[in-house]
């Protein structure tokens, strides 16, 4: 999972759903124990879908990533992922492989989530018996259909597109997502990085990209 995150602007969604434990706002939600751990666990199955799927984590693997969580996570329709407020960003990537064939391959993304999604409900799968087998077992089991390209790697595109140089590819410190990146694979509480204060996560993140260890970035986070 690691090597499949390490990529230098690759944003893990451990992170941006670790957003919602900032300012104790998760925390301080009235919500019984189950409901907050559907939430919890829902939100946290970004990276898992990245890695069943087999769409990278730069920003296209990210666009068909979407679509293909619309036809399986979401359950809606080809039309309504398209149109929907998610759908947007992708349509408006313009990838160096030419917009006719990444709008097939976005359309792709769906039917193969929805194919999966209609041999067994993405709310059903038993993800704990599922993440020991090798991933090709793991696909098997959720009936979900190979990519018609397998030697497709989005990380290769390039992407000169407004949007994207605009919207998505800027305003981004990567020295912090580094950070985090380094200090989770360390071993800290991606929980526990995201309710401290800005300058003790500051502090951390800058410790983990100098390589320090889980008992001292630990540590740091408890000052």
């Amino acid at each position: 999972f690691h090597t499949f995150m390490d990529h230098p602007e690759t944003i893990p969604g451990y992170m941006l759903s670790g957003l919602i434990y900032k300012d104790d706002w998760f925390d301080s939600v009235p919500m019984d124990d189950e409901l907050r751990w559907a939430f919890e666990r829902w939100i946290q199955t970004h990276d898992l879908m990245h890695v069943v799927s087999g769409y990278g984590a730069d920003l296209a693997g990210e666009g068909l990533n979407i679509y293909f969580s619309g036809g399986y996570n979401l359950g809606i329709s080809w039309r309504a992922t398209f149109w929907s407020p998610f759908g947007l960003a992708p349509r408006l990537m313009r990838p160096s492989i030419g917009r006719r064939r990444w709008l097939g391959l976005l359309r792709e993304a769906w039917e193969r989530g929805n194919a999966a999604r209609l041999h067994l409900p993405f709310e059903s799968v038993p993800w704990e018996d599922l993440l020991p087998q090798p991933l090709a077992a793991a696909r098997t089991a959720l009936g979900l259909p190979p990519l018609a390209d397998p030697a497709m790697n989005s990380a290769e595109w390039t992407d000169d597109g407004f949007f994207t140089r605009r919207f998505l590819a800027s305003n981004v410190d990567y020295d912090s997502v580094q950070g985090v990146k380094s200090a989770v694979e360390a071993g800290v509480s991606v929980k526990d990085l995201m309710r401290a204060d800005i300058d003790t996560r500051r502090r951390v993140e800058k410790l983990a990209r100098e390589g320090a260890a889980v008992d001292v970035l630990v540590g740091a986070l408890a000052i």
